[in-house]
């Protein structure tokens, strides 16, 4: 007599791209980066984000959008952008930014939600941001580089920004209490005229489902005539034909969910796990 029997399908989850999930140009010049990622630039001293006021102009697949922001003690940024579609999944940002008054340095900034765990791989090596505080410098920032790279897990893919900037990743709930993890980029002054130039290549890889079925790998049955209930012993159990300690009463037949984990590795963002527990009703009765 078959007593239980567990049915376990495993489905990866490679990626899925929602409708409407792309990179685009938006009021205030910010850069959105899928559903859940937006870049804006700040400047420093002032410590404010620089916004302008306007909306893009599209023409000829190219999103454009200038203007000037002013802060308080004559500091400010005279800021150009421009988002262009290349191809399906990839586009080329540009931004000039000209700082005004006594400006150090105007940079870019991600901010990614503490509270959801992600992965970010810069120049090959992944940097794991969990939901754990950690120290306050994650990665230091060096020497703009040449032909750098960034890629970002997001709820809707895997996103790549390449180019010349150097990012620095911070954990903010140490430093300022925000919950939020901190990518900063930084871009070279060009010419010494408070001019700060950005080109990247965004590109997206568009996630896939792939439900891969190991029911016939995983499934096991309460069957092992070595193994007693309440022996003490690993392994399957027997339970007793009386029903005597048997613990069937606590399964009910019908499809149950498992824990749903996140993988770091670079084409798998979680596992789901589902069962079906198919008891013999008989059995299960006594079991109570």
């Amino acid at each position: 007599m078959r007593l239980l029997a567990i049915f376990i399908t495993a489905f990866l989850y490679i990626t899925f791209c929602p409708a409407g999930a792309e990179v685009t140009l938006t009021p205030q010049g910010r850069l959105a980066i899928g559903s859940n990622i937006t870049l804006e630039w700040r400047h420093n001293p002032a410590w404010q984000p620089i916004v302008i006021q306007g909306h893009p102009v599209l023409r000829n697949n190219t999103a454009t959008l200038s203007g000037q922001c002013r802060f308080n003690g004559k500091l400010g940024a005279d800021a150009e952008f421009s988002l262009t579609g290349i191809a399906e999944n990839q586009w080329m940002y540009h931004a000039t930014l000209y700082g005004i008054g006594a400006t150090q340095h105007i940079y870019a900034e991600i901010k990614l939600p503490a509270d959801n765990p992600t992965d970010v791989e810069v120049n090959g090596k992944v940097y794991h941001l969990t939901e754990r505080k950690q120290q306050n410098d994650i990665l230091t920032w060096s020497p703009v580089q040449k032909n750098n790279s960034m890629r970002i897990e997001a709820d809707d893919g895997v996103y790549t920004i390449s180019g010349d900037f150097s990012a620095a990743i911070s954990d903010l709930r140490g430093a300022t209490g925000e919950n939020f993890y901190s990518i900063t980029i930084y871009v070279p002054e060009s010419s010494q005229e408070k001019r700060f130039d950005m080109n990247v290549n965004i590109r997206r890889e568009p996630v896939q489902i792939q439900p891969i079925d190991i029911s016939q790998a995983a499934n096991m049955g309460f069957a092992d005539l070595h193994r007693r209930y309440d022996d003490g012993r690993d392994g399957h159990v027997v339970v007793p034909a009386d029903g005597a300690g048997g613990q069937l009463a606590y399964f009910n037949s019908g499809e149950r969910g498992f824990v749903v984990r996140r993988f770091s590795e670079r084409s798998i963002l979680s596992v789901e796990i589902r069962a079906v527990f198919d008891a013999d009703e008989e059995l299960r009765r006594r079991a109570v």
